[in-house]
């Protein structure tokens, strides 16, 4: 086995002519123009401080404000919608002649889904007003729309989870069902 030994030339020293010294025009010093630039940790937080103005063109600008009132109005339609479906529960309880259990189910039922709704509607209202700061001013544009889309983030989190827990709540409805649906025919035959 003969190795890799030593290359041509006799080894990995200093290269031939002047060595590793000071490279050609004049070395490392401070670059033209006088500095370096701000050193990185003097922003708040240690880091990088963030944009105060993010370039959007007039059409980016437009299409974010867009975003902004239609997610509001959407957060608007939540709570009339929660309103709505307690003022029906209420009202097919009371009309039904319904038992008074039943009423304070119906009763507990509407005020819960008004409660989503509402606090579904709230992270919409606040992620619609981060994004209405990000077009009406040039101070924190970063800032603006790291909070909106955090707010958007939460709000369709929290949706993702209601949607798993209706379709968990279904699934477990539909098997007792079919099992009770079973126990009878199994007892009948």
């Amino acid at each position: 086995m003969s190795g890799f030994g030593q290359p041509p030339g006799g080894g990995f020293g200093q290269p031939p002519g002047s060595g590793f010294g000071q490279p050609p025009g004049g070395g490392f010093g401070q670059p033209p123009g006088g500095g370096f630039g701000q050193p990185p940790g003097d922003a708040p937080g240690g880091g990088e401080a963030p944009l105060a103005r993010v370039p959007f063109t007039a059409e980016d600008e437009a299409n974010i404000s867009s975003m902004a009132r239609f997610m509001f109005a959407t957060g608007a339609v939540n709570i009339v919608l929660g309103l709505l479906n307690l003022v029906v529960s209420i009202l097919q309880a009371v009309l039904l002649h319904a038992p008074a259990a039943q009423i304070g189910g119906r009763v507990c039922g509407g005020l819960f889904v008004t409660g989503i709704s509402v606090a579904l509607a709230y992270l919409l209202f606040q992620s619609s007003k981060a994004f209405k700061e990000v077009v009406r001013t040039d101070t924190a544009d970063q800032e603006h729309l790291v909070a909106g889309l955090g707010k958007l983030k939460s709000y369709f989190l929290f949706k993702g989870i209601l949607y798993i827990l209706v379709l968990v709540l279904v699934c477990l409805c539909c098997g007792a069902g079919m099992l009770g649906a079973a126990a009878l025919l199994g007892s009948r035959g």
